[in-house]
């Protein structure tokens, strides 16, 4: 009596291991050059345009509009503009010479919403 316990309990945890194998094969593949690891996509044509930069790295999940809320608690643009660089390092950082245009797309946006 005690084997067949011990054997389910083992086909249990096997089980297991064979169910969370296939769930992790199929939920997702490592990134290749086809497919950087951003945000918003494939890399952007000019690291100087903020608004292509924006599009590829964030606008899959954001618009600029998005940000117009929490510009609100940082009315000031210089510590905002530090806010935002310091929200994007954290949050899928881009190249670094890509970070002040997506920032100063991203001011662009909040201060003139028609744009």
């Amino acid at each position: 009596m005690r084997h067949h316990q011990l054997a389910r309990a083992t086909l249990a945890v096997a089980a297991v291991f064979v169910v969370a194998a296939i769930v992790f094969a199929g939920a997702g593949s490592l990134p290749t050059a086809e497919s950087p690891p951003v945000a918003g996509g494939p890399e952007p044509a000019s690291p100087g345009d903020g608004a292509v930069s924006f599009q590829a790295r964030c606008g899959r999940c954001h618009n600029p509009g998005d940000f117009a809320g929490w510009a609100r608690e940082h009315p000031d643009p210089t510590a905002r503009g530090q806010w935002l660089g310091t929200v994007l390092q954290a949050h899928f950082p881009p190249p670094e010479e890509e970070r002040a245009a997506i920032v100063g797309y991203i001011q662009r946006a909040i201060d003139d919403p028609g744009n």
